[in-house]
């Protein structure tokens, strides 16, 4: 699921950045794509000597409908083990890799410093949640790198409002490794209050979307679209379907000629129209 431009830049940060002062943890794994890239930057790094062990890859590893596509040549069927694929897809640099299986959010991080650290599963608000009270705590200020996939797509709203209140304590990287993929250096530590309360625990929804779309101004094309597309999520989930649909109704209208956005405009209607039925 990973572009060839993500898959080389885990692969940089692992040699050319990655220093051994903490362990990385790899959120999300699947298949092991993203496993193998740092495994491969880790080993042709000469600056760390302890390597074995220090990749750290979460997922549920268990095939779902929705993996069919890109396992086209194994006959899986859902709630299968997708673990010893991920091994056998690793299995060259396995020395370097530990997978742990089951909901990441039941995990326990045993609370040694993360030096990298890739997210790519935060598909609720919770689940980022998790993700900050439980492995930002443990990040280095002035030296971890914060990655999170899917920072550049049409769900997750909550990451760009995260990383926008709370941008002194991060500096911006790369607002875009194609295709999706966003990343930072955790610059200084964020204060106690972003491990406690979420933010749409005590944000009014207003400042929620301004904080949106501060975020949002530094994207255009494809990208801007995609994220108009998280936008009508966030709309929908503050203020319900009524506004949501004024919203995505704007959006047909802007890109009923871009084949690459309408789609997913398409996908937030029948989202929104889903939300009137469960309402009424």
């Amino acid at each position: 699921m990973l572009s060839g431009e993500e898959l080389q830049f885990l692969y940089f940060v692992a040699r050319e950045f990655y220093s051994g002062r903490g362990e990385i943890v790899d959120a999300g794994a699947f298949l092991g794509a993203s496993a193998q890239s740092f495994a491969a930057g880790l080993h042709d790094n000469p600056s760390v000597g302890h390597k074995i062990k220090r990749i750290f890859s979460y997922d549920f590893f268990e095939f779902s409908d929705f993996y069919s596509s890109y396992l086209l040549d194994y006959r899986l069927k859902v709630g299968d083990d997708t673990l010893p694929l991920f091994y056998e897809f690793t299995k060259e640099f396995s020395a370097y890799i530990t997978a742990i299986k089951g909901d990441i959010c039941q995990q326990t991080w045993p609370r040694r410093n993360i030096e990298i650290l890739f997210v790519d599963f935060t598909q609720r608000w919770q689940h980022h949640e998790f993700v900050v009270r439980n492995f930002y705590t443990n990040l280095i200020p002035g030296q971890s790198l914060v990655i999170h996939q899917d920072y550049i797509y049409t769900v997750c709203y909550w990451l760009h409002i995260f990383m926008e209140y709370y941008s002194d304590s991060f500096n911006l990287i790369s607002p875009l490794i194609r295709n999706s993929t966003a990343a930072w250096l955790y610059a200084r530590r964020l204060p106690d209050d972003a491990f406690r309360i979420p933010l749409n625990e005590r944000l009014s929804f207003s400042d929620l979307l301004a904080l949106f779309d501060r975020s949002l101004a530094k994207y255009t094309g494809t990208a801007a679209g995609l994220l108009k597309c998280a936008r009508g999520r966030l709309i929908l989930h503050g203020v319900g379907p009524t506004h949501a649909m004024e919203y995505a109704t704007m959006l047909e209208q802007e890109y009923r000629d871009d084949f690459d956005i309408l789609p997913h405009v398409t996908i937030l209607e029948s989202e929104i129209r889903r939300s009137f039925c469960e309402i009424s």
